[in-house]
């Protein structure tokens, strides 16, 4: 097992890592509500992109599938450098999280996915000799963290709230190359934003004033209970090859598990009665609302 455990550590969200260290879960359907900071990045032109260098640079799925790791990579590592914790990627996207605490003021984590944002606008990849351009929504407010499941053993993390509710409108609102603020991230840093407000009250970010960096949070050490835990929300495939000792092939497993809470008018007050019925879902094959693709590496 303590061989595992790092690699095992990697395929799951921080956000997941460190409720199960604060809430052991007892093989039972959990909600927990936290205060977030929500970056959404939808890498709008990816497909023009590729099409570019396919055409350009005659080359083919193999230049395109490295393009796609080097971009990521590259927001990733953006992301990580203002102190934010990815959340999960969905096609084209990225979302991450800044939660606050008692080393980050609410409106210091706003400022720090704003500044991020910008700055994830002006990266250049050397193979696309462009910046990139994304459609980027920020959001902030109390998020809600769901585990659902149980069949077989596996379980799920999905999480929602009125903090994804803003990024899906302020995304929706901004054109590729910009950053728009939802109206409570915007009220959280409005002392230190620069940019245009909307008519429906959201706004287009230009510029934020500089935010100290807190110091990193460590992620907590995964003991034997907790790493059992931990494998209970990878997938069958990913935990089968860590345990047969080739990770080295896992870059070849794609499945996608997800969930999907279609009940949009009940997701932000989810409570642990709400959880344990959506169990139900899960096991009927109903397609899910938001949760982290199981199997998908984050580190």
């Amino acid at each position: 097992m303590a061989t595992q455990t790092p690699s095992i550590q990697s395929f799951v969200p921080a956000q997941l890592l460190r409720w199960l260290a604060d809430r052991p879960m007892h093989d039972e359907p959990a909600s927990r509500t936290q205060e977030m900071a929500v970056l959404f990045a939808d890498l709008s032109d990816f497909s023009s992109l590729t099409l570019d260098i396919t055409e350009r640079q005659r080359a083919g799925p193999e230049k395109v599938t490295e393009l796609l790791d080097n971009t990521f990579s590259t927001i990733v590592e953006t992301i990580r450098s203002y102190g934010g914790e990815v959340l999960g990627f969905a096609g084209d996207s990225v979302l991450a999280t800044w939660t606050p605490g008692e080393s980050l003021a609410r409106s210091d984590a706003v400022a720090l996915a704003s500044s991020c944002g910008l700055e994830v606008q002006g990266l250049t990849l050397p193979a696309a000799e462009r910046p990139l351009r994304l459609r980027i929504g920020i959001g902030v407010g109390p998020g809600v963290l769901v585990r659902v499941g149980g069949v077989d053993g596996q379980w799920h993390f999905a999480i929602g709230g009125p903090p994804f509710d803003q990024i899906g409108r302020t995304a929706a609102k901004a054109d590729r190359g910009e950053v728009v603020l939802s109206w409570e991230a915007r009220e959280a840093i409005e002392s230190s934003s620069h940019g245009q407000q909307l008519e429906d009250g959201s706004y287009r970010l230009t510029g934020v004033d500089p935010v100290t960096m807190p110091d990193p949070v460590p992620l907590p050490e995964l003991g034997d209970e907790m790493a059992a835990e931990v494998r209970s929300f990878v997938s069958y495939p990913v935990v089968t090859r860590l345990d047969s000792g080739h990770a080295e092939w896992l870059a070849e497993v794609h499945r996608r598990d997800s969930l999907d809470v279609r009940e949009r008018r009940r997701r932000n007050s989810l409570g642990n009665a709400q959880a344990k019925g959506l169990c139900t879902l899960i096991s009927s094959g109903e397609r899910p609302y938001m949760a982290h693709r199981r199997g998908m590496r984050f580190k």
